[in-house]
């Protein structure tokens, strides 16, 4: 760990360093959520999504480097909902592997929510995940969303930096 900059574990490990920490969650469960008003893009222009998620700790091309690396081997995979050519909201499964898979960027604009954009993104990528989805969410945000989606907490983790 000799120059890290940053360190993401499980929770029982401890340095005695700043950190930050929160809940995984993990399902299994298949269904669809039904979003009538918007359409889903599986291919977003990478650009536009960077620019809604706002990644405050990534540059753009390092992002899109990586991203778009792992979209080209199947490795990953991004969708928005869009409304009139805008997103409105978007999910990212950043991490496929075998039949599991880890959801991230789950955002929806703030003007959209509770209309069930975000409850159709995260299901439908669900849905298409053979295994289990796995989440990291900060401590305290969010539960009661991803509990109505299938989704239990399973553990812990623990970001040092």
């Amino acid at each position: 760990m000799l120059g890290y900059s940053t360190l993401l574990c499980d929770s029982r490990f401890e340095m005695g360093s700043h950190f930050q920490e929160g809940a995984v969650m993990n399902s299994s469960k298949k269904f669809e959520v039904e979003c009538d008003f918007t359409e889903i893009d599986e291919y977003p222009h990478l650009f536009d999504l960077y620019n809604f998620i706002d990644y405050p700790q990534n540059d753009f091309q390092s992002w899109y480097v990586d991203i778009s690396h792992r979209i080209r081997h199947s490795c990953a995979k991004a969708v928005s909902l869009n409304r009139d050519g805008e997103i409105v909201s978007s999910a990212v499964l950043s991490s496929i592997y075998g039949n599991d898979a880890v959801i991230t960027a789950v955002r929806t604009n703030p003007q959209y929510r509770g209309r069930g954009c975000g409850s159709a993104l995260v299901s439908a990528l669900c849905a298409e995940v053979t295994g289990t989805v796995y989440l990291m969410r900060e401590e305290n945000k969010n539960e009661a969303f991803y509990k109505r989606l299938g989704f239990e907490n399973c553990g812990k983790w623990r970001i040092y930096k």
